[in-house]
């Protein structure tokens, strides 16, 4: 029997705001990296109004039965703008879906205010995300920031010269199996990273040469780091990384406040307890190839 169910948008409230969801209740994913720290000397100049600017629903053009409409649902005009924000990104993510009117017509009044930006496209936001997600990978950086009208404001665009920049240290690191897999998960021709099965079948491989691609990717990456340009803070190797110590050895000494050799020095002895499994010979080795060929951690 023929299903004719359709995938209608219903809204939820929720802490008064409105959050759009399909019918399978799955939230329609809004600004994916919302904090992207990027710092781009060539992004275009941020021109849009801020939300402080406005004083009242009457600065804006709105039909008078939509003003009213909105005045009874009692939110703070924060909120309404940030709506609007949010529906303007989720409609050129998603165009299929269909919004209440008041939301749109709200969102049109806005932007004739210069409440909205005008330099978000498709294409300079799915390049933006896939850039972001790649720096913050290599980085380790697991920091999130909830969308909101701050960082609607000062959401920094990647340029096209800056993509390609990042496209050729992909190219130089990374052999051709490694970069058709890496641009699969990071989402290159999508904006949408995608899943190990959906890789594997993409690229022709079995679920788990694609897990320890991406694996062996990232780490590549990592280590090579520095030949990136410098659009998300900085991108020089740490002193850990300098000594070449494993990522499971770094990682475990970061966990426990070591981040330089003089850290590893001063560190006692209840401070190795932690360390992983044969982490204590890397040290040690690592220690003496710097030239501290006495270095011995306490047992």
């Amino acid at each position: 029997m023929k299903n004719n169910t359709t995938n209608k948008v219903t809204v939820t409230i929720a802490n008064g705001m409105e959050k759009f969801k399909m019918k399978n209740n799955v939230s329609i994913p809004v600004f994916v990296n919302a904090t992207n720290n990027l710092v781009s000397p060539h992004h275009e100049d941020i021109t849009v109004r801020k939300v402080t600017e406005l004083n009242s629903l009457d600065e804006l053009s709105l039909a008078s039965e939509i003003r009213r409409y909105i005045e009874k649902k009692h939110l703070p005009l924060d909120q309404l703008v940030l709506m609007a924000r949010e529906h303007q990104v989720t409609k050129f993510l998603h165009p299929e879906i269909h919004t209440y009117k008041w939301v749109a017509e709200l969102t049109e009044a806005l932007d004739e205010a210069g409440f909205i930006r005008s330099d978000f496209t498709l294409e300079r936001y799915r390049k933006t995300s896939v850039i972001v997600l790649l720096y913050k990978t290599i980085r380790s950086d697991n920091t999130r920031r909830p969308f909101d009208n701050y960082v609607y404001e000062n959401y920094v665009l990647i340029t096209d010269e800056e993509y390609r920049a990042v496209e050729q240290v992909l190219g130089e690191v990374l052999s051709g199996k490694q970069l058709e897999i890496a641009r699969c998960r990071l989402g290159f021709e999508t904006g949408i990273p995608m899943t190990l099965a959906q890789i594997a079948e993409r690229c022709n491989v079995t679920t788990e040469r694609a897990r320890v691609t991406i694996a062996n990717v990232f780490l590549a990456l990592s280590e090579h780091r520095n030949l990136f340009p410098p659009l998300y803070g900085t991108m020089e190797l740490s002193e850990l990384e300098k000594l070449g110590f494993s990522r499971r050895v770094r990682w475990s000494l970061e966990r426990n406040r070591v981040k330089t050799t003089d850290d590893i020095l001063n560190l006692k002895r209840w401070g190795w307890i932690r360390l992983i499994p044969g982490g204590r010979e890397e040290v040690e080795a690592k220690m003496h190839e710097k030239g501290y060929e006495s270095f011995r951690i306490p047992s």
